[in-house]
């Protein structure tokens, strides 16, 4: 009998339409610009918005309208406004990192750059800490940065953005300000 040639492994392409990215802010118009940016930067993520802390929870948790994940799936990165209107941003952070199965990576997004809330969102349990660009084509560029990231194969999609020197001033790491 005769031997055949081993199988080659099966490969599988990673695909960025199956990512999701999770806004969560109560911003009306910062939620528009965002989506805005994301397609000028032709991003390749799902894009979903929850606009406030319970609806974020209740976007985790599969609660409610949540609960299609066809239509709603987890996502593998979040991006946390800090002004939230009515509850924290650290209070959601803390929930999560309580939580069993709410394990992703999650950038505070925020205006300010107060060594006191970037601790606040550290010691919650932020990944990262990101300063809002005041500049539309930044924003566009820094979501072109976040699409790349979900092309890699690994877990920390946002981490790109702290590598880059161009977002250096405005990523806070969590050992600068310990």
């Amino acid at each position: 009998m005769e031997e055949s040639a081993p199988m080659p492994p099966m490969t599988f392409a990673y695909n960025p339409a199956a990512s999701t990215l999770l806004y969560v802010g109560d911003d009306a118009g910062a939620r528009v610009l965002f989506e805005m940016a994301t397609s000028a930067a032709i991003a390749q993520f799902r894009l979903r918005f929850a606009e406030s802390v319970s609806e974020g929870r209740a976007y985790l948790a599969g609660l409610g309208r949540y609960g299609d994940r066809r239509r709603f799936p987890l996502p593998v990165a979040i991006l946390l406004d800090f002004a939230l209107a009515t509850n924290s941003a650290a209070e959601l952070l803390r929930w999560m990192r309580q939580t069993q199965g709410v394990e992703t990576e999650v950038a505070i997004f925020s205006t300010s750059d107060g060594e006191n809330q970037i601790r606040e969102c550290y010691a919650a349990g932020a990944d990262y800490y990101l300063v809002k660009p005041t500049d539309y084509s930044r924003l566009v560029e820094l979501v072109r940065v976040i699409d790349r990231g979900f092309h890699s194969n690994g877990r920390q999609r946002l981490f790109r953005i702290v590598m880059l020197p161009e977002f250096r001033g405005s990523v806070h790491d969590v050992a600068a300000v310990a």
